[in-house]
């Protein structure tokens, strides 16, 4: 090795490794020079900032200590939150501003420390709530430290299931500026129609109604009958109840009934002589897609019919 290479170890030579934690610390007395400083190791839930800081010793021909002062800024990675709320749609579910009424709440699955390992924040704390955007992802997520969380759906648009389901996900340390964390391993999470099953006795179904709009169809019909095409569309505003655009008055008990009518099928009845039609009458049950504070009745319009074969 030469001389030249020599001088070049001697000058990356390091002299002191200091440990600082929120306070400043110092450093050994240091002969006059020119020095630098780096990062080795990031506080937790910060990026390493891994920019030479440079600084001068000089010798300015007294016998006295000199004070530099250095600061060192560390920055907090971005997370982002990667969740996509997907809402079913059709002839049932046709309001488009449905993701409205969409809230997630974030919680912490585990106790969160600070720096010091006392308890910051408990478990299933409501740490932030957000809505999504057209899109199905979140408007909004707070700034999180390092840990565990999860996110649950807390309200929905009335025509569809809430989603009971907690999604875990993990804030880790990260030297990287931008960190993308999935949700449900990346894949969307879907919102189904509400749907319900009428009283097989009387063809009844109750379900409550939220603020907004929503829409009623019959999915499945009786045994022998036709499935009806109607589509009903009811809204509930400040201005009170409106089915199919017009405005409706409520019971005392609050219920408001809408009533399908369905017709029965008929089966041609082959043999000698007749060529008369019979009809099945079958018991009532049925599947509607749901939203509202309604009493939903079924009448069926031919309750019975005979006709005597010649």
């Amino acid at each position: 090795m030469d001389k030249k290479q020599m001088d070049s170890e001697l000058a990356l030579l390091e002299i002191e490794t200091l440990v600082s934690d929120f306070e400043a610390v110092q450093s050994i007395k240091l002969p006059v020079g020119k020095y630098y400083y780096v990062e080795t190791k990031a506080p937790i839930g910060f990026v390493k900032n891994e920019e030479k800081h440079y600084f001068e010793v000089k010798d300015n021909q007294i016998n006295e200590l000199q004070v530099i002062e250095s600061t060192l800024k560390n920055e907090r990675p971005v997370y982002n939150i990667n969740m996509t709320k997907q809402m079913e749609f059709s002839d049932t579910a046709m309001n488009k501003e449905a993701y409205k009424d969409v809230v997630f709440g974030i919680y912490t699955r585990d106790d969160t420390y600070d720096w010091k390992g006392n308890v910051a924040i408990k478990y299933d704390t409501l740490l932030a709530t957000s809505g999504i955007d057209e899109e199905g992802h979140l408007v909004h997520t707070p700034e999180l430290p390092v840990g565990n969380y999860y996110i649950k759906e807390l309200a929905t648009n009335s025509a569809y299931k809430l989603d009971e389901k907690e999604y875990d996900f993990s804030i880790e340390q990260s030297n990287d500026k931008a960190v993308i964390v999935p949700i449900n391993e990346g894949k969307p999470i879907k919102n189904p129609i509400e749907t319900k099953q009428a009283n097989t006795k009387d063809g009844t179904v109750k379900f409550v109604l939220n603020y907004g709009t929503t829409y009623i169809k019959e999915t499945k019909a009786p045994l022998g009958y036709s499935l009806s095409p109607e589509v009903v569309k009811v809204e509930v505003n400040d201005d009170g109840l409106f089915v199919n655009g017009k405005k409706v008055e409520r019971s005392e008990d609050l219920l408001y009934s809408i009533i399908y009518k369905d017709s029965l099928l008929p089966v041609i009845q082959t043999g000698a002589g007749s060529d008369s039609m019979l009809f099945i009458v079958a018991g009532l049950g049925v599947l509607v897609s749901l939203i509202g504070i309604l009493e939903y009745r079924r009448r069926n319009r031919n309750k019975k019919s005979e006709n005597t074969s010649e």
